[in-house]
């Protein structure tokens, strides 16, 4: 929700100078400048609107509307984040030139701290196999007929990984490539040091032209947020309804549907906090 919060204010910067004004920001040489988030869509009402979608649909369908909308934002931010990187990547001229301008600039986020051995480097290979150990995707399973209904997701979990993870962990390596060069702009923290969080959104405003493939781009960015998301609300209303008051109350102190709308309360007092 953060990483969503600082996305949509980066691509967004400059949009509303009227309804989202922000005030100077002074330099520590006392100079002032225009704040480089101003005119952006706050992190707050994005966060607002994100939840308040993914509860509608989720309330209204339970694992079963989680469970659908998953497949189709899984769709819609694997394609539109290939072709986000494609677009990124010509602009810089092609893989190898942004990969050349990385090695060149930042060399350090092309090499691994310390000694790192073929096995040790294979390990991490076994990491996408622990998607069952997720608790927010094994709820799902629970609610399977058989094992064969979740074979695929098994199968499939790593290779989806590798789809979305390579082509953002490049756009963030050539990020540092350029930001070093000096060539990339990326929004300060309040401490000065450069917002890791609004890098996506540096590279897309600085290298896609178009407010549609901006804006595709971005219903992307926002897919692969709630397709997580909307797994963890059901997740974590059903952990306290059946973990946590049924065994503290009494199993039969509650209907069905008390718990249903216990679950459903704990999952909004969460969002609230």
């Amino acid at each position: 929700m953060i990483g969503a919060g600082n996305y949509i204010g980066g691509v967004t910067a400059g949009m509303f100078p009227e309804t989202f004004s922000l005030p100077e920001k002074v330099l520590p040489s006392g100079k002032e400048i225009a704040h480089p988030l101003n005119g952006s869509i706050p992190a707050w009402l994005t966060g607002l609107v994100i939840s308040a979608v993914v509860l509608f649909y989720v309330f209204l369908g339970g694992v079963r509307s989680a469970a659908w909308a998953n497949t189709f934002q899984t769709i819609v931010f694997m394609i539109m984040g290939l072709v986000g990187f494609l677009v990124i990547a010509h602009g810089l001229g092609g893989l190898e030139a942004a990969s050349n301008k990385a090695l060149e600039h930042a060399p350090e986020k092309l090499s691994r701290v310390g000694l790192m051995t073929p096995a040790h480097f294979m390990s991490y290979m076994l990491v996408p196999l622990s998607v069952g150990m997720f608790p927010h995707l094994f709820q799902h399973w629970l609610t399977a007929k058989s094992a064969k209904s979740f074979r695929l997701t098994v199968i499939a979990h790593p290779i989806c990984i590798m789809i979305v993870w390579v082509p953002c962990i490049l756009i963030g390596i050539w990020a540092a490539g350029l930001h070093a060069e000096g060539s990339l702009r990326v929004p300060p923290l309040p401490n000065g040091t450069p917002n890791a969080n609004a890098v996506l959104s540096a590279m897309v405003k600085t290298f896609m032209e178009s407010p549609v493939l901006i804006g595709l781009f971005s219903a992307g960015v926002l897919a692969a947020i709630m397709s997580s998301l909307d797994s963890q609300f059901v997740c974590i209303g059903s952990m306290f309804t059946n973990d946590f008051v049924v065994p503290w109350m009494g199993k039969d102190r509650f209907t069905d549907k008390q718990k249903v709308w216990l679950g459903r309360g704990f999952i909004v007092f969460i969002v609230l906090i």
